[in-house]
């Protein structure tokens, strides 16, 4: 799974490379590359230098565009996400929790955008030990995305995953298996049983049944 990333990375390299020499470094194509090069680095495992990246682009994108600019808010994402990789999980929720308050100042509660965000959060709560509230949070927003963007895409999947993950930490075992059966039916119909975010719904589904008996 690691291998596509890698040739992500390498290819999100040259593009990169390509356009900062044409464009500069501030320029939006340029900085939208280079998160994307972030997120790939993260998936492949590569967390120092994505880190990295990511602050540099998160900060170079606010000064030239605005902290609440649509395209530094996607940088903040990335970047909790990487300080979330690195275990670094109150940064990573000081960070998502004012992505999400801009997100729904500007947009909204029920846009995408604050709905992504939103499930970050509760993936950070949930990490934190904070499962209570962590579960509450996800519950809320798996309606929200249900009810906008329907059952069958990948943002309300990502959140069904992280709504089992609740319901399993506290040994609520069948209602984490019905959820997952759900999400990896739904995972395999759009995205295919080998792509990479089927799998480790797979490998859940795996865990949470053994831990059942």
């Amino acid at each position: 799974m690691a291998g596509v990333f890698h040739e992500s990375v390498r290819l999100l390299r040259e593009t990169w490379a390509k356009y900062r020499e044409v464009l500069g470094d501030d320029m939006l194509d340029t900085l939208r590359t280079a998160a994307s090069l972030a997120n790939s680095l993260r998936k492949a495992g590569s967390y120092p230098e994505a880190v990295n990246l990511a602050e540099s682009t998160y900060q170079r994108g606010q000064e030239r565009y605005g902290q609440d600019s649509p395209d530094a808010l996607s940088c903040s994402l990335d970047l909790a996400c990487c300080y979330a990789a690195l275990d670094d999980m109150s940064r990573a929720l000081l960070l998502v929790t004012e992505v999400k308050a801009a997100h729904q100042a500007g947009l909204g509660d029920d846009h995408p955008n604050s709905l992504v965000a939103a499930n970050n959060q509760a993936c950070y709560l949930m990490r934190l030990g904070l499962l209570p509230e962590a579960t509450v949070l996800t519950e809320d927003t798996l309606t929200r995305m249900r009810g906008k963007l329907g059952d069958s895409h990948p943002f309300t999947l990502s959140c069904m995953i992280n709504l089992a993950n609740c319901y399993g930490a506290p040994g609520h075992y069948n209602k984490a298996e019905a959820l997952q059966q759900e999400t990896i039916a739904g995972l395999q119909a759009v995205l295919g049983p080998s792509h990479p975010d089927t799998l480790p719904g797979q490998g859940n589904l795996a865990v949470t049944l053994s831990l059942a008996g």
